[in-house]
């Protein structure tokens, strides 16, 4: 769905943080992909469920933790989207 060189990601590490309101062991992982407008819903959905997938495979948490996983695909605007690429 996009080249290689446009893939970027960052990953932010939650100190406190909230699931439900109980007093559960409980964690999450949470992916939102911004992808270019032009995509047809089910490619998105389809990428959801691969990326789901391996969040799946490569997430897990202490005994006893409820984890949650989810992947939210959203659209950016093409006509909006702007974006520069220097070569030192």
């Amino acid at each position: 769905l996009f080249a290689e060189a446009d893939i970027k990601s960052r990953a932010v590490r939650l100190e406190q943080f909230a699931v439900g309101v109980a007093p559960a062991p409980r964690a999450f992982v949470h992916l939102t992909l911004s992808v270019l407008s032009g995509r047809s819903v089910d490619e998105r959905a389809a990428l959801a469920r691969r990326v789901l997938a391996v969040l799946e495979a490569g997430c897990s948490a202490p005994a006893a933790t409820e984890l949650q996983l989810s992947v939210d695909v959203a659209e950016m605007e093409r006509a909006t989207y702007a974006k520069i690429v220097r070569h030192a």
